[in-house]
């Protein structure tokens, strides 16, 4: 989609999400769009944009504007007090982070990597729910920012790149939750502080190119998470919003030392590790057989270039090494056969032996050569590691350096410095991106893929800019390629036809690229492939009439990944794929596939197909007639966002392999996009699925139905799941599926069950108490329902974190026991509930709340004592709760740091503190009550004030100390004085109601409101 934002955009007034990543649309973001003041996410990633990042929407939870051309300084106030997530990397953003992002308590990432942001971060950084803070490459200065002390949710922390510099504080340590610290290339000084053992979750630290000094301290040794063979899933939540809601999956990927290093966000890493490199670190390595050992094993260079250290792994593992290399040459020696196998298979050993986990490709050797293959080819590798003296590498071919310097010189933008140190005169097997053999010094791989943001096709930047040069033909040997996530392409626009000819090529990654035009039918030339990736090209076509049958040419291809290439033109593409029989994933998500003939023969030669997505496709067919069924290989099937329909057919049930079905977001309807969001609706057409078709899919782990079925029974659905001897399902995902029925007691056998959600359902009768039996539970919403009652049984979740419950027609007493053993709770949504808290007046819950929602649910008479503790809270509503009573002084100390407080229509009396311009509210009501006293200066951050319908009395202060106020209701009180002229000066006030009090004049004659 090309074109330039339209004015008129700020006129949809109900538009609530808005995005239009992955397209080509220029000009700048209208200024206008901070009238949309329903919109709450805006996601433009991806486009041409340029200008500067206006004044956002107050309703805005959501900003990704990555890679784009915007320029100019963050705006002074972002206008939008809800900010979870904040993505502007990889633009040309200039000048200072403003204070106002102080303001943004709710934040949850704050990504402005790769930009020119300079000077330090604001001294009044505090973020309570803060997990990346992500500034690497810009020119920020300063010592290690203060900002970061209190932020205690932090689990990522990527301040590389930039002019950081001073001590490392002591204070780091008592970040209990950091799992990453990347603080490579600053110039920070002084000792590792010594306490930075106490992080018991970190699993990454790189502290790389500074001028770190002192020596190692032993402690490094404790750091718990690094000696995990599996690193612990770590999940970074839900957003949640009464009208809809986002998942994160976001990936982040970071490229440090040549080592992939992945982390997703309902993930873990898939690797631990310190880099300590490049500093002035003297005296010992701490304590030989530690973790450390391991370690430097993964990564023999995490001590490169600090002279002063001495001691093993450095001198023993060389020692070792040199012993068993002896051994094995000996072998060599005396047996030919053996001699003739290495020198014949060892060239080949790196891509038959390694290939990315994800792709999962097989080896297929002799065990006795390929064992004897795998000893010698490591001991080789390890020696040379452990002693850059003990053998020779073999410089690189001049020819082909003289060629990727050509290539260097078609690069008009490299912001990464990924080709810095290409330089002529040197060896070009020692560059960034590149590995030569270790027989002949040809250069086998060339990876210089820019880290991409997430695999939904938003990009983190623009990577290298340019032309890919022809001078590449001369690497006649190559056997990996990839330039994925840069901005590359052929003279053209094109993918370069001469990619074709390299013959030895078994890995090809060219996704996320600007190309355009057709996808050259040459690459059916690389007949040796195994690793196909073009996705999220979404300019490529395949040509018509010969569509894609030049992939029949590729009879080894195992990864092939067409993400968003536009394949409306072709209607044989199941044919063709039916020709390569090694494939193992295939994902043709969002590539136009409407005019394939779905209604096909079974398809007989993909047995080792393990994951198909063919998601947002749109076919609009009956999913019976699919030609899938037959695919019983598949651990992984997609299928959301289809539009397919009726009934699902009994072959489902002999898929025995799968692990993952997704078949959401494939009802569609005529109702207008908000409805569909909110309201569980029968008018829809969707898939129809029955026990018959789950009872035999005893590995699936994850099973998302989300707004796919058109109608469903719970009771059946659940019993046909449990039928396993044991139920392996961790998350079950039917939200508005227009199902009914009671929930069953046999639900309690998942016992593995980590999140589910069956909200926006026609669910009846009680929760059954052997929910208490899922313990691994940390999610669960089961909103907008019918259900009656609820078990103190949920009070043995001491896992859980997320509970909502609202807008049911639950009744009854709750009582400590159903808040027993929450000892992880952080959110519970109990409103629109006929619900009644009774605990004991000395209770203390479990529990430290984040957000609260009560309304509707009766605590009475007295105000809850038990809230004293939860100093946490962010939002809290305990409107129309009946509370009799004086509000106590405790309570505003325990919301100081509530930015949303709901208190209305009850009976509570008392007087509003007198310092409640210190606190951080954002919208406050209160009305409704019988509070009395005067009004005080109020919290600067103030949006919303309705405190009608109560006793207050006195003068406005000279001051009211909330400039940004949008919503001022002082109705029906006994307010007296003068209307105070400032109220006129409030350019940002909506609604201002001063009416039933006792003002002493008319209406101040000087108005400015716009």
């Amino acid at each position: 989609m090309t074109g330039m934002l339209p004015d008129v955009m700020g006129h949809i007034n109900n538009l609530s999400i808005l995005d239009l990543s992955n397209n080509s649309i220029s000009g700048s973001i209208p200024r206008g769009i901070q009238n949309l003041t329903q919109l709450i996410s805006l996601t433009l990633s991806s486009n041409q944009l340029t200008g500067h990042i206006p004044v956002l929407p107050t309703s805005l939870t959501n900003l990704d504007v990555a890679m784009y051309f915007l320029s100019g300084n963050l705006p002074s106030q972002f206008g939008a007090p809800f900010l979870r997530v904040i993505i502007v990397s990889y633009n040309r953003i200039t000048g200072q982070i403003p204070g106002s992002i102080c303001m943004l308590q709710n934040i949850f990432m704050l990504d402005l990597s790769n930009n020119f942001l300079e000077g330090e971060l604001p001294r009044c950084f505090t973020m309570p729910n803060l997990f990346f803070l992500l500034l690497s490459n810009n020119r920020f200065s300063g010592e290690f920012p203060l900002c970061i002390q209190y932020t205690w949710s932090l689990a990522f922390i990527d301040l590389s790149r930039n002019k950081f510099y001073g001590a490392l504080p002591v204070w780091i340590g008592d970040l209990e939750n950091l799992r990453f610290l990347q603080l490579s290339h600053n110039m920070f000084h002084g000792n590792i502080p010594v306490n930075i053992a106490n992080l018991g979750s970190l699993q990454y630290l790189n502290l790389a190119a500074n001028n770190i000094s002192g020596s190692i301290p032993r402690t490094l040794v404790n750091l718990k998470a690094m000696t995990l063979k599996h690193p612990t899933r770590i999940d970074v939540g839900w957003y949640e919003s009464l009208t809809y809601y986002v998942l994160l999956t976001d990936i982040l990927s970071l490229v440090m030392k040549h080592q992939e290093l992945n982390y997703h966000a309902e993930g873990s890493f898939d690797l631990v590790g310190i880099d300590l490199s490049l500093n002035q670190l003297t005296g010992g390595i701490p304590d030989q057989g530690s973790q450390l050992d391991t370690l430097y094993a993964n990564n023999p260079s995490m001590y490169d270039g600090n002279n002063g250290l001495c001691g093993p792994p450095l001198q023993e593992l060389f020692k070792r090494l040199v012993i068993g290399l002896w051994v094995v040459f000996c072998a060599i020696l005396f047996k030919r056969s053996w001699r003739v196998a290495y020198f014949h298979q060892a060239d080949k050993l790196y891509d038959k032996a390694y290939q990315p986990q994800s792709y999962h490709l097989a080896m297929h050797h002799s065990p006795s050569v390929f064992v004897f293959l795998i000893i010698l080819t490591s001991i080789v590798f390890l020696v040379a590691t452990a002693h850059g003296q003990a053998q020779a590498p073999i410089a690189c071919i001049p020819r082909e350096r003289d060629a990727l310097l050509e290539f260097k010189n078609g690069i008009t933008d490299d912001p990464m410095g990924q080709l810095k140190f290409w330089q002529r005169g040197e060896d070009c097997c020692l560059w960034r991106g590149i590995r030569c053999s270790n027989m002949t010094g040809h250069v086998i791989k060339l990876q210089l893929w820019k880290p991409k943001y997430n695999d939904h096709g938003m990009y983190a930047g623009n990577g290298m800019v340019g032309l890919i040069s022809p001078s590449l033909l001369s690497l006649e040997h190559l056997q990996h390629l990839d330039l994925s996530w840069n901005s590359l392409s052929g003279s053209d626009g094109h993918i370069p036809v001469f990619i074709g000819s390299f013959r030895n090529l078994r890995y090809l990654n060219l996704s996320s690229m600007p190309f355009s035009g057709m996808v050259p039918p040459q690459l059916g030339n690389l007949s040796k492939l195994q690793v196909l990736d073009l996705s999220g090209c979404h300019s490529l076509q395949m040509q018509s009439g010969s569509g894609i049958a030049w992939l029949r040419n590729l009879p080894l291809l195992q990864y092939l990944n067409l993400r968003l290439v536009n394949l409306s033109a072709v209607d044989d593409w199941p044919y063709v794929m039916n020709t390569l029989p090694f494939l193992t994933v295939l994902s043709l998500s969002g590539c136009s596939l409407q005019r394939a003939n779905q209604t096909l023969p079974q398809l007989g030669n993909l047995t080792r197909l393990e994951s198909l997505d063919l998601s947002g496709n749109y076919l609009n067919h009956p999913i019976a007639s699919c030609w899938i069924w037959n695919l019983t290989s598949l651990t992984n099937l997609v299928l959301s966002g289809n539009r397919l329909y009726g009934q699902v057919p009994d072959a489902l049930a002999n898929m025995t392999s799968l692990q993952v079905l997704y078949f959401s977001f494939n009802r569609y309807s005529t109702l207008s996009q908000d409805l569909v969001y909110v309201l569980p609706s029968s008018t829809t057409e969707g898939v129809t699925i029955t026990g018959a078709n789950l009872r035999n899919l005893c590995s699936l782990e994850i099973l998302d139905l989300e707004w796919g079925l058109s109608s469903g029974n719970i009771t059946e659905l659940i019993e046909s799941l449990v039928k396993c001897p044991s139920s392996k399902l961790q998350e079950l995902r039917l939200r508005d599926n227009n199902i009914s029925g009671i929930l069953p007691k046999s639900m309690g056998m998942f016992s593995r069950l980590t999140y589910l959600d069956l909200s926006l359902n026609y669910l009846t009768g009680q929760v059954p108490s052997e929910i208490g039996m899922l313990t691994n539970l940390v999610y669960i919403d089961l909103s907008y329902n019918s259900l009656s009652r609820l078990p103190s049984e949920i009070g043995m979740l001491s896992n859980l974190e997320h509970l909502d419950l609202g807008f049911n027609s639950l009744d009854g007493f709750m009582t400590e026991k159903h808040f027993a053993r929450l000892a992880s709770l952080k959110k519970i949504f109990l409103q629109y509930n006929s619900l009644e808290i009774m605990v004991d007046p000395e209770w203390l819950p479990p529990f430290r709340l984040n957000y609260a929602n009560f309304y509707s649910c009766r605590i009475v008479p007295m105000f809850p004592i038990w809230m004293k503790s939860q100093v946490d809270i962010i939002k809290l509503d305990i409107a129309n709760t009946s509370i009799k009573d004086t509000l106590p002084d405790w309570f505003w100390t325990t919301v100081s740091k509530a930015i949303y407080l709901d208190m209305s229509n009850n009976q509570i009396s008392g007087k509003l503190p007198t310092n409640m311009k210190f606190m951080s509210l954002e919208r406050f009501y209160l009305d409704s009550n019988l509070i009395t006293g005067e009004i005080p200066q109020l919290p600067r951050n103030l949006e919303i004030l309705d405190i009608s319908n109560n006793l207050l009395s006195g003068h406005l202060p000279s001051n009211l100390g909330a400039p940004n106020l949008v919503v001022l209701n002082l109705y029906s009180n006994k307010i007296s004085g003068h209307i105070p002229r400032y109220l006129c000066e409030l350019g940002t006030l909506d609604v201002l109601d001063l009416g039933n009090n006792f003002w002493r004049e008319n209406f101040p004659h000087v108005l400015r409101w716009e």
